[in-house]
């Protein structure tokens, strides 16, 4: 399947909440927590998020690991409005390509594919991270007939046919010399449906 960019949502109140509510969902069961300790690791220090959204994953975050100093980034103010409900941790407004300050580590979930220029993000994580990285993301499907196994919501399917493969990650992560690890992970073997983790661990 082609990658096709998504139309941009994130700025629309009402997608915003509908958003939330998702990641109330999503970031329940805290299978990211695990994933993030097992292959980032960074559990103390100073860690920018990129793409915060409503911020639900930085509060569990938060009280996961509580000597981590966490700073995030969100250019959708319906976004931070949100995420100032959610979470106590800092949500700086402005765009993560214009972010001056380093931190040990960079964490990103499922940001990627909403971006339009991957080379000039892997090179904004890299500029910005002193060497921890975590990163996770959907996996574009290899075709859509993936689809006819569930009902999809329409902003869903825009989500997984933006998104990259773990091949195109890999190259793009060749392109600017970099060589964080790649590995995708079930998010349900029945419908097809993968998520990649792009992490480093120092």
């Amino acid at each position: 399947m082609k990658r096709t960019l998504e139309p941009e949502i994130m700025l629309d109140a009402l997608k915003c909440k509908e958003y939330n509510n998702v990641s109330h969902r999503q970031y329940k069961n805290n299978q990211y927590l695990n994933y993030y300790e097992k292959y980032c690791g960074l559990t103390k220090g100073t860690l920018i998020d990129l793409g915060s959204g409503p911020g639900v994953h930085l509060e569990y975050m938060r009280l996961r690991f509580p000597d981590l100093k966490i700073i995030g980034y969100e250019s959708s103010d319906a976004m931070i409005a949100l995420a100032n409900e959610n979470t106590s941790v800092e949500i700086q407004k402005g765009n993560i390509y214009d972010i001056n300050d380093t931190s040990d580590g960079v964490l990103c979930m499922y940001t990627l594919h909403h971006l339009h220029d991957p080379i000039k993000f892997w090179k904004t994580v890299s500029r910005i991270s002193k060497g921890y990285v975590y990163i996770e993301d959907f996996e574009r499907p290899m075709t859509d007939i993936m689809f006819d196994k569930f009902n999809a919501i329409d902003d869903f399917k825009h989500s997984l046919k933006a998104s990259f493969t773990l091949n195109e990650i890999k190259s793009q992560l060749i392109c600017v010399g970099l060589n964080y690890n790649v590995i995708r992970k079930p998010i349900d073997f029945e419908k097809e449906l993968y998520k990649l983790i792009i992490y480093q661990k120092i």
